[in-house]
């Protein structure tokens, strides 16, 4: 049914409906508040945030859980990989230890797997079963698939909104999730009825516990938990994982806030380390991209905000980008956070078609 928000014989919203619209749902929001915040999803057991799984190769997955309990003392995880949902043709398995150091997280690299392949995944402590995840590999770098369908988010502020486009991710027939950053807020303090709708109870993170207990926050909310059972993740950060709007000059004015930012998001990312704490990496196939393509953390290390935007105006750049010839005169896609983070997809789109012979 239509709400009171109308629009007019030409197809476009009318300003005056639009703001007696949204001045009627900030009233209703002043009047009904928040919905506090349930805790976690008893069902879940000791498996608290399920499961999740990274995009990591063509032959390759990274395997995510946390098993709340290893957060006390050490505990020793099985894990299995099968090609049906019934795992009636397990094709890896092992174990993995999990303690305290990593908050109960734990994390496998499921090698020897076939390219752009489904399979199906869990984790177990004797006769305790993780809910089960699915996860797809990417195609071989030289191959020629059909499509790469992949969904792209980002910005989920925990207190601003529920998750449903999460629920349709879920749901959807794609061969991935990439997360551009901001996958939390670090920010806490007094709800504001005026657009947040439900409560955040956790309290601002400044150290490695409340980066901890932001994304056991996150990982409350169901329509998030089945978007990462359901789908391999490839995920990068902006600022909020850190703090609003951090450069270079951040990291060495707080190291130890930066160190426990960075520390968690390894924890609750199911990313395989390398080169340390380094964020970016390369997910690559010739015959779509052309090139491999970078996954960018957006505010990096090397370069301060004013600097990036210098580059960016000398560049001429639209919402963040910048198009850097290498040196076989190739293309690579930088990300300047000259607005935080990319705004507008079908900019995008146009460029890459016109720019990388896609």
């Amino acid at each position: 049914m239509a709400s009171g928000i109308g629009v007019n014989r030409s197809g476009q919203m009318s300003r005056r409906r639009l703001l007696a619209g949204t001045a009627g749902a900030a009233g209703a929001l002043a009047v009904a508040g928040c919905v506090a915040y349930p805790g976690p999803d008893p069902v879940l057991g000791p498996w608290d945030c399920a499961v999740a799984s990274g995009l990591h190769s063509h032959d390759a997955a990274v395997l995510w859980t946390r098993f709340a309990p290893a957060a006390l003392g050490g505990v020793e995880l099985q894990w299995q990989v099968a090609q049906d949902p019934g795992f009636t043709r397990v094709v890896a398995a092992g174990t993995t230890a999990v303690d305290g150091s990593t908050d109960g997280c734990a994390k496998v690299l499921a090698e020897g797997l076939a390219p752009a392949t489904t399979y199906w995944y869990r984790f177990s402590v004797g006769t305790e079963r993780s809910p089960v995840g699915r996860t797809r590999t990417l195609p071989h770098p030289d191959a020629e698939p059909d499509r790469l369908a992949l969904a792209v988010a980002s910005c989920q502020k925990f207190s601003s909104g529920w998750y449903p486009a999460w629920r349709h991710v879920a749901e959807a027939d794609i061969d991935g999730v990439v997360f551009l950053g901001d996958y939390i807020y670090e920010s806490a303090g007094k709800v504001n009825p005026l657009w947040d709708v439900r409560d955040d109870p956790s309290e601002r993170a400044t150290d490695l516990e409340t980066y901890r207990a932001k994304y056991r926050l996150y990982r409350s909310d169901r329509d998030l938990r089945a978007a990462h059972a359901a789908h391999g993740f490839a995920p990068v950060w902006d600022d909020h994982e850190f703090h609003d709007n951090y450069d270079r000059i951040s990291l060495t004015e707080d190291p130890d806030r930066a160190t426990a930012a960075y520390r968690a998001w390894f924890e609750y990312q199911p990313v395989w380390p390398i080169d340390g704490t380094r964020i970016h990496r390369t997910l690559r196939n010739d015959a779509i991209y052309k090139e491999g393509r970078m996954l960018l953390d957006g505010e990096g290390k090397g370069i301060t905000r004013n600097e990036r935007t210098k580059r960016a105006i000398a560049k001429k750049t639209d919402f963040g980008k910048e198009v850097i010839p290498d040196a076989i005169g190739q293309y690579k896609v930088m990300a300047h956070p000259f607005a935080g983070y990319w705004r507008d997809i079908g900019t995008i789109a146009s460029f890459f078609e016109a720019n990388l012979e896609l």
